[in-house]
């Protein structure tokens, strides 16, 4: 008695190794799509101009303007020494420069913004950045939040934009992250441009 069968074309993978495949992939894929994933550093595309583009460091004069609150000029001193004490390739000292930093005492939606006048000719860089802390907004939160914040505006003032997933100070949401220093995410962006 002969048999005869039909042959099935082959794949180059079974049914069941497919299933397989499905069931250990499937959850991964929904756990990456919906939990949020940190992104690393992003770059404004400015930077300052006669700095060096790597290696220690750029040396970036910050004045104080007006300040209000002699706590938001501590907070603010704080915060450049903590940019400055990190791996960053850069030293914040406060000089009188094109970088200016204040407080205002308008209450605002926004804890600190930062404000920028762009060279994008050939030079790419920033001609001035204007960093402007609010002090209602500031006084809602405690120190390391308000040093956070100042830490936040800084990296703005040096040319890093927002990251997301609480990975280090350029958080750009509401959310505070709770770090003390830059991270070394923070520390990565900036060291991308000096």
């Amino acid at each position: 008695m002969s048999r005869s069968s039909t042959k099935q074309p082959r794949t180059w993978i079974s049914r069941r190794w497919r299933r397989l495949l499905i069931l250990v992939l499937a959850p991964v894929f929904a756990l990456l799509t919906t939990t949020g994933q940190a992104s690393g550093y992003a770059l404004e595309g400015l930077r300052w101009h006669g700095t060096p583009t790597s290696g220690c460091c750029a040396y970036i004069h910050v004045q104080f303007n007006t300040f209000s609150s002699s706590n938001d000029r501590s907070v603010m001193t704080d915060a450049m020494n903590a940019w400055t004490g990190s791996p960053a390739n850069v030293i914040l000292q406060a000089l009188p420069g094109n970088l200016t930093v204040e407080d205002t005492t308008a209450t605002e939606p926004w804890v600190g913004a930062t404000f920028s006048n762009p060279n994008w000719g050939s030079t790419g860089s920033f001609v001035w950045v204007h960093v402007v802390m609010s002090i209602p907004s500031m006084n809602a939160l405690g120190y390391s939040a308000q040093k956070e914040a100042s830490m936040h505006e800084l990296g703005h003032a040096m040319g890093i934009d927002h990251t997301y997933g609480c990975i280090g100070v350029m958080e750009g949401t509401a959310t505070f992250c709770g770090y003390s220093s830059p991270s070394s995410d923070d520390v990565a962006g900036i060291n991308a441009l000096y």
